[in-house]
C-alpha cells in the first residue's frame, strides 16, 4: 500500500498537467492514422511471409511480430476512444474504425462504450469493469486463468459478430448485445436502463465490423482458402490475446480505491519505463504510462513518454512510486502478491480457532448484561452437539406476557426510519408505533429464514446425504433443525400476543412470496447441496443475531421485556448454529467446482441486494404507521422515499452490514475470492489486501 497526502498529491500532478504544451492535448487523428497504416503493413508483409516460407523456424518469430501489431493496433484503438473531436465528424470516425478496428475485430464504439467506466470509477471495486483483482488468487489459478482469457478471447470476438444478425432481426437482443459484448459486460453499470438506452444508439455501429468480416469469410469460403487463412492470421490473433492479457494485468497494481480523485487513481496504476523490446511487444506506442494516462488522459499517444518525465521530474513520492523499470519487475511483484494471498488464506481456519471461547453460559437465560463481547472460535461438531444438550431450553421458559405498548419493541438502531430527515419529524406516539411494526417485520424474517429457508434445506440435506454424513454431522444438523423449529413457534407466539388481529390470520404479514418465489425457494431448498447459496445466508444473519442480541442488551432498560427475552433466548443457539455454518462451507462450498461457486455467489448478492436495499419491510412498516397516524398519510411517499434510501446511507450499513456488525462472515468473504462480488452489495465490505489478510491470519 502506497503511504500518501492525497491532497498535496493532486495539488502537484494538476499544477504539473497545466504546465504541459497545449499541442500535447491536440486530436491529431491522422497521427492515429499514420501508426494504424504501418502496424497493418507490417502485419500484411507478415502474412505474405508465412504463406510463402510455410517453415514453423520462420512463422514463429513472425507470427510473434504480428501478434504485437495486433496488440498495436488495439493501442491505438484505446488512444482512438479518446478522440472527443472525432466523435463530431462521423465519416471520419467510420474511416478510422475500419483501418484500426476492423481488421481485429473490433470497433471503437463498443470498446469506448464501457472503457469510459474504467475512468469514471477507477480501481473502484463494483465500478471498474477492469478491477478484477488477479492478486487475489492462487499463482495455478492465475496461469489458468491466462491461457483461458487466450483462448476464450478470440472465441468472444468471433461469437459477437455471429450475432449480429439475429441482434438485427430482434430488436430487444440490440441492449443484451451491447450489454455482454463491451468488455465482456464486466461492470454493474452496464446494467442501468440508461446506459442500455445509450447502447442502442451506438449498437448500429458494429455493424461495420460484422460486415467488413462477413466478406472476409464470404471470400475464403469462396475460394477454399481457409487453411491458408488460418494459418496466416490464426497463431497471431490467439498469441495478441495472450500479450494483451499480460498487458493489461501489468496496467494496475490493484490498489483499491473509493472515491475518483486524481491521487487515488495513480496508486492503482503503474508507470512501466520498459526496455525496447517490451515497447515493441508490450508497449507500443507507449501504452506503458497508464498511470500517467489516468492524471492526464487528454494527452495524445505521441506525447505519452514526455508526459511521464514531466510528471517524474515533478518530485512527486506518489507518482515516483509507480515506475517501474520493466513488464518483469511488476509481473514479479503480482506473482509475490498471489503467493503471500495463497499463504495467508490457508492460515485462515488455523487462526479461527485461536483466542478466547465465547461459551454459551455467556448467553444463559438468567443473563443480565450485555455481553463483552465473543471472539469466535471454531468447534467440532462433538462440541457443538454437546453444547446443544447442555443449552437446552423449552419455551416455556421465557416469562411470556403481553407486550408493553409503551416501550420499545427493538432497539432505533435496527430499524430504517431512524437514520432518515423524517424521522425527526415524527412525535414520540409515532416512532413508537413505528418502532413495533418494525420489531414485528424483525420476528417474521427470523420465521422466514429459519422454518423458510434453514429448516427446508437442512432435511433435504440429510435425506440426500444419507450414509455419506457422519453421524455426528447428523447429529448436528437434527440439533440444528429442532432448534430452528423451536425458534420459529417462540417468534410465531410473540407476533400472536403483540398483533393477534393479524397473525391469526396468516403466519406472514411482510415476508408473502409471490408464485414465483415459492417456487425458487422450492427448487433451492430441495436441492441444497446444489444450490449452496443458503449456508451463506445462514452465516450472515446468525451472526447478525448476536449482534442483534448485543444491540438489545446495551439498551435493555429501555424494551419491552418479553421481545428482550425472546431476543436473547434466540441467540442462545444462535452461537452453535454459526459455528455449524462454518462446517457446511467446508463441507459443501469449499470443495464446489469454480462454476458451482460463481453461480451460488450471483444467486447471494441477488438475494442480499433485496436485504442492503430494503423495500418490503420499510413499506410494510410505514404502511402500518401511516394507518394509525392518518396525520402521516399526505408525508406518506415521502416517508417511502427516505427509509427506502437508508441504502445510500453510511451510518445505516455501520449499524447493519459492516465489519464491526459482521466480523466472520467478512473475513470469509475474504476467504473466498468468488465471495469478493459482495462489495458491489455491500458498499462497507470491501475485500481485504493479501497484506491485510496476512496481518489477520498471524
Amino acid at each position: 500500500m502506497i503511504s500518501y497526502d492525497a491532497v498535496e498529491e493532486t495539488r502537484t500532478l494538476r499544477e504539473a498537467v497545466r504546465d504541459f504544451p497545449i499541442e500535447w492535448f491536440e486530436e491529431n487523428e491522422w497521427e492515429v492514422l499514420r501508426d494504424a497504416l504501418a502496424d497493418l503493413a507490417w502485419l500484411a508483409a507478415g502474412a505474405a511471409l508465412t504463406l510463402a516460407v510455410p517453415s514453423l523456424w520462420v512463422c514463429l518469430p513472425v507470427w510473434l511480430v504480428m501478434a504485437a501489431r495486433i496488440h498495436a493496433l488495439a493501442n491505438l484503438m484505446h488512444n482512438l476512444g479518446h478522440l472527443r473531436r472525432s466523435r463530431q465528424r462521423p465519416w471520419r470516425r467510420l474511416m478510422l474504425d475500419a483501418i484500426v478496428c476492423w481488421p481485429i475485430l473490433m470497433n471503437v464504439d463498443y470498446y469506448a462504450y464501457a472503457h469510459a467506466l474504467h475512468h469514471q470509477g477507477s480501481n473502484i471495486p463494483g465500478k471498474d469493469p477492469y478491477f478484477l483483482p488477479p492478486n487475489r488468487q492462487s499463482v495455478p489459478s492465475f496461469v489458468g486463468g491466462v491461457l483461458f482469457f487466450t483462448a476464450f478471447l478470440p472465441v468472444w470476438l468471433v461469437l459477437r459478430l455471429a450475432l449480429y444478425p439475429a441482434a438485427a432481426v430482434l430488436p430487444p437482443l440490440r441492449r443484451v448485445h451491447v450489454k455482454f459484448f463491451s468488455q465482456f459486460g464486466a461492470a454493474p453499470q452496464l446494467d442501468d436502463p440508461r446506459r442500455l438506452r445509450e447502447g442502442e444508439k451506438i449498437w448500429k455501429y458494429g455493424l461495420g465490423t460484422s460486415a467488413f468480416w462477413y466478406a472476409v469469410v464470404a471470400l475464403v469460403v469462396t475460394s477454399g482458402r481457409w487453411a491458408e487463412f488460418l494459418w496466416a492470421l490464426g497463431a497471431p490473433m490467439i498469441a495478441s490475446a495472450t500479450i494483451g492479457y499480460v498487458r493489461l494485468l501489468c496496467d494496475h497494481i490493484y490498489e483499491e480505491a473509493r472515491n475518483n480523485t486524481i491521487a487515488e487513481q495513480l496508486a492503482g496504476c503503474t508507470n512501466i519505463e520498459a526496455p525496447l523490446w517490451q515497447e515493441l511487444f508490450l508497449a507500443p506506442h507507449g501504452a506503458g504510462y497508464h498511470g500517467m494516462h489516468h492524471v492526464a488522459p487528454g494527452v495524445g499517444h505521441r506525447y505519452w513518454k514526455a508526459a511521464h518525465e514531466r510528471l517524474k521530474a515533478t518530485g512527486s513520492k506518489l507518482y515516483a512510486a509507480t515506475i517501474y523499470p520493466g513488464y518483469g519487475a511488476v509481473f514479479g511483484k503480482l506473482i509475490r502478491d498471489q503467493i503471500a494471498w495463497t499463504r495467508a488464506r490457508s492460515a485462515a481456519p488455523t487462526a479461527l480457532v485461536e483466542g478466547e471461547v465465547g461459551p454459551e453460559q455467556d448467553l444463559a437465560a438468567s443473563d443480565s448484561q450485555a455481553p463483552a463481547g465473543y471472539h469466535f472460535v471454531q468447534r467440532s461438531l462433538a462440541e457443538i452437539c454437546e453444547a446443544s444438550r447442555q443449552n437446552a431450553f423449552d419455551i416455556e421458559s421465557i416469562p411470556w406476557a403481553q407486550p408493553d405498548p409503551q416501550k420499545n419493541h427493538a432497539p432505533e438502531s435496527m430499524a430504517h426510519l431512524p437514520f432518515t430527515a423524517v424521522w425527526s419529524e415524527l412525535t414520540p406516539e409515532e416512532k413508537l408505533t413505528y418502532n413495533h411494526a418494525h420489531a414485528d417485520g424483525v420476528c417474521e424474517q427470523f420465521m422466514f429464514l429459519e422454518d423458510g429457508l434453514f429448516v427446508r434445506a437442512l432435511r433435504a440435506f440429510l435425506k440426500k446425504g444419507g450414509t455419506k454424513l457422519g453421524p455426528e454431522m447428523r447429529e448436528a444438523c437434527e440439533f440444528f433443525i429442532d432448534e430452528e423449529i423451536k425458534h420459529s413457534q417462540m417468534f410465531r407466539r410473540l407476533l400472536l400476543h403483540s398483533r393477534p388481529e393479524v397473525y391469526e390470520k396468516q403466519t406472514y404479514d411482510v415476508y408473502r412470496l409471490s408464485a414465483a418465489e415459492e417456487k425458487f425457494m422450492d427448487v433451492s431448498t430441495q436441492n441444497p447441496e446444489m444450490f449452496i447459496w443458503w449456508i451463506w445466508v445462514a452465516t450472515l444473519f446468525e451472526e447478525k443475531t448476536l449482534d442483534f442480541h448485543k444491540k438489545h442488551q446495551a439498551v435493555r432498560d429501555q424494551l419491552d421485556g418479553v421481545y428482550q427475552a425472546v431476543h436473547r433466548f434466540h441467540a442462545m443457539d444462535e452461537l452453535r448454529h454459526f459455528q455449524m455454518d462454518h462446517h457446511f462451507l467446508e463441507l459443501l462450498w469449499a470443495p464446489a467446482p469454480a462454476w458451482k461457486k460463481t453461480l451460488n455467489a450471483k444467486i447471494f448478492e441477488r438475494i442480499m441486494w433485496s436485504f442492503a436495499h430494503p423495500r418490503r419491510t420499510v413499506r410494510a412498516a410505514v404502511d402500518t404507521l401511516v394507518a394509525r397516524h392518518q396525520r402521516l398519510l399526505p408525508m406518506r411517499d415521502r416517508i417511502l422515499r427516505e427509509g427506502m434510501a437508508v441504502s445510500s446511507s453510511r451510518a445505516w450499513h455501520e449499524a447493519t452490514y459492516s465489519r464491526a456488525t459482521l466480523p466472520e462472515t467478512f473475513a470469509l468473504f475474504d476467504r473466498f475470492p468468488e465471495m469478493h462480488g459482495m462489495s458491489r452489495v455491500l458498499p462497507l465490505y470491501q475485500p481485504r489486501t493479501p497484506a491485510e489478510l496476512e496481518v489477520a491470519a498471524g
